[in-house]
């Protein structure tokens, strides 16, 4: 585990999925985000990850990166 990854990031792409899904569903948006945020990249074709990543960011007011 490198220094800034955290065991929240770690797992299966489905795991990080549930996880993101769950901090999200506690309101915990800028966790939410940052899993989110390396699943998108590791898997651009999935469209509910990146909608999940826009919610988190509009509800954690990083408006900019919502767009």
């Amino acid at each position: 585990m490198s220094e800034t990854e955290t065991y929240y990031e770690l797992g299966t792409a489905a795991d990080r999925w549930d996880r993101a899904q769950m901090f999200f569903e506690a309101k915990e948006y800028l966790t939410a985000a940052r899993i989110l945020g390396g699943l998108v990249e590791e898997v651009p074709e999935q469209v509910a990850p990146r909608l999940l990543l826009a919610r988190s960011y509009y509800h954690s007011a990083r408006l900019g990166k919502a767009e």
